[in-house]
């Protein structure tokens, strides 16, 4: 598959907003009772809100990314919560992730956001090399069942503690953020910290 010939784009027309519902159904399994319907993917697009997808040359959805537009405390600065993103299995490995959430960046940008909002399962170590090495993220908050007891497969008997993560929107903080955490991987300081529970089998 070619990526350049990709488009991301707002969900525009009720067959593609019926296929991101497909695509969560897909992700996060039949039971999931905490899937975005078609009106409010659409309505949340009319108040600055971002539902947009990963079209092919064919126009099928490839994946799709969903977030809200708010106010954030008594100073009103406008913040986005990035909620959903999820890219079928045969598209994964594009960079199709990554290109969502940049255009999703893009997008709040242009509205006046000042950072983005998303939670992470602690205990995937992939997520966590995507959000801080990839995109700059920094940790604000660890939430104890975030979600609460989802009929998700994905959730299922582990939980939904999630770190809360935010990221900058504009280009020179996130720049400087990627600087920072990759100084860190040369930073002799740190490399000498000691690893505690390093797998050792010891109890």
């Amino acid at each position: 598959m070619d990526v350049p010939q990709i488009d991301i784009r707002p969900l525009r027309t009720e067959q593609e907003l019926r296929a991101c519902v497909a695509l969560q159904r897909e992700t996060w399994g039949d039971a999931f009772t905490d899937v975005v319907p078609p009106s409010i993917l659409k309505v949340s697009q009319r108040i600055g809100g971002v539902a947009a997808g990963a079209f092919d040359e064919d126009d099928h959805l490839l994946g799709f990314v969903y977030g809200l537009t708010g106010v954030e405390g008594k100073a009103g600065r406008i913040v986005h919560w990035s909620d959903m993103l999820a890219v079928r299995p045969e598209a994964r490995n594009l960079g199709l992730g990554r290109r969502l959430k940049e255009y999703q960046r893009r997008v709040v940008g242009e509205l006046g956001a000042a950072v983005i909002y998303w939670t992470y399962d602690p205990l995937v170590a992939r997520n966590a090399h995507l959000n801080f090495n990839v995109f700059g993220v920094r940790v604000t908050e660890y939430v104890q069942e975030m979600y609460g007891q989802t009929e998700s497969l994905l959730h299922r008997g582990i939980g939904t503690d999630r770190f809360v993560v935010e990221w900058p929107v504009p280009d020179a903080e996130v720049n400087r953020r990627l600087i920072e955490t990759h100084a860190a991987a040369t930073n002799r300081q740190l490399l000498e910290a000691p690893i505690l529970n390093a797998g050792s089998g010891k109890r």
